[in-house]
């Protein structure tokens, strides 16, 4: 992992820190939501880690999508597909993945906290 670290405890409590390299503030990047993913699957799976707390490593917990991939999301549809299509596209991919990997949280039967320090903004709500 680049952007998030991963450690657990003597008591198996994983602590999940996001701390984008580079940035002033971490955002929802399309790398940093396949680690979270990464994190979020070992959180659920892995019996060592009985908990688990999500911070920042920055002075703030996150800023909120990237701009950049916001923009690329938002383009209109590719040649040969319909608005449709492209709104599917858009609603299957990094968006609702992303509630998609919050509910495996929810759901995992492990207590999870977030130490929000700072601004939460957007999806860091």
């Amino acid at each position: 992992m680049q952007q998030m670290t991963f450690e657990i405890d003597g008591d198996g409590i994983a602590t999940v820190s996001w701390d984008m390299p580079g940035r002033s503030m971490n955002v929802l990047s399309s790398d940093s939501l396949a680690e979270f993913k990464q994190a979020i699957e070992r959180i659920a799976s892995d019996d060592a880690v009985k908990g688990a707390v999500i911070t920042s490593g920055k002075d703030s917990f996150l800023a909120g999508a990237d701009l950049m991939m916001v923009e690329q999301t938002a383009k209109g549809p590719k040649a040969g597909q319909t608005r449709e299509e492209r709104a599917q596209e858009l609603l299957d991919g990094e968006l609702i993945g992303f509630n998609k990997m919050l509910r495996v949280l929810e759901t995992c039967g492990k207590p999870v906290a977030a130490a929000i320090n700072g601004t939460a903004l957007g999806g860091g709500l």
